[in-house]
């Protein structure tokens, strides 16, 4: 049984306090804006994940 899920959940605030955010494409809250992340892949540490899903989902 899987009790919790690691990931993360990134938000980008420039000089101008600008937030950089992403509209949900699926799952909970598809249409709404939020900050770049998602789950951790088996083995990887919360650091490694959250720098792949804001390459893959930011291209930052």
């Amino acid at each position: 049984m899987k009790i919790f899920t690691v990931a993360s959940l990134n938000y980008f605030i420039n000089d101008n306090g600008e937030i950089l955010l992403q509209k949900k494409s699926r799952g909970l809250g598809v249409g709404k804006w939020n900050g770049v992340g998602g789950k951790a892949e088996p083995g990887e540490d919360i650091l490694a994940a959250a720098i792949r899903e804001i390459r893959e989902e930011a291209g930052v």
